[in-house]
């Protein structure tokens, strides 16, 4: 008895997940890098700056865009592929959040990748937003979402005083308040550091340890 010839599984539905995937993407990349160029013509003079960097810091939000943008084309092939024209549009609706996310997602990539500025000529810091200064209301309204790729900047004279942390955080203290720049590794914790005291000049700096 003839055996029946086995189907092989239609991986049309994976390629277009894939495509789509890598479509979403690239607009995410452009939109970093243009969050990157507006920071750096904002904030990073071509003299008088010292921009403190590391590769590895980008990876969480690297990896979290790759996964925004990922579920965006799975959303879309199940759009695609949906029997109803009911359920069709109700995939399709629900993809709007997650395309507002890796628009935030992306602006959050550029600004990790700007990193830390010192510069000493304008005589700021600026760095990513702190989010521990948030209270319960602004969770709520879901500033963590839409601040990302937000930064902050401190004039370097009104710092009075530095605690750092033993691991990788940074703290200014000052009339402005207190906040926190947290950095991928302690080397670069110790290089925004010394980057302030050269800004500072002459002027002595208290320097604790936590």
């Amino acid at each position: 008895m003839p055996r029946k010839k086995t189907e092989k599984p239609d991986k049309s539905g994976l390629i277009l997940f894939l495509l789509l995937g890598l479509i979403f993407f690239i607009p995410f990349l452009v939109v970093s890098a243009r969050r990157y160029k507006l920071l750096k013509a904002n904030h990073l003079p071509l003299e008088g700056a010292q921009r403190i960097f590391e590769s590895s810091s980008i990876f969480l939000p690297l990896s979290w865009g790759v996964v925004a943008c990922g579920f965006l084309g799975f959303l879309f092939v199940l759009g695609f592929e949906a029997e109803s024209p009911i359920l069709m549009a109700f995939l399709l609706l629900l993809s709007t959040p997650f395309f507002v996310l890796s628009y935030y997602l992306a602006l959050w990539l550029g600004a990790t990748y700007f990193g830390v500025v010192v510069n000493k000529k304008a005589g700021d810091v600026t760095f990513p937003i702190d989010m521990a200064n948030y209270t319960l209301g602004d969770w709520l309204r879901l500033k963590f979402i839409f601040e990302l790729g937000e930064v902050d900047s401190v004039p370097v004279s009104a710092i009075k005083r530095i605690t750092r942390q033993t691991r990788d955080r940074l703290y200014l203290h000052g009339d402005f308040g207190s906040r926190g720049i947290k950095f991928p590794s302690k080397q670069k914790r110790d290089e925004c550091l010394v980057a302030i005291e050269e800004a500072l000049g002459s002027r002595k700096m208290m320097i604790e340890f936590e």
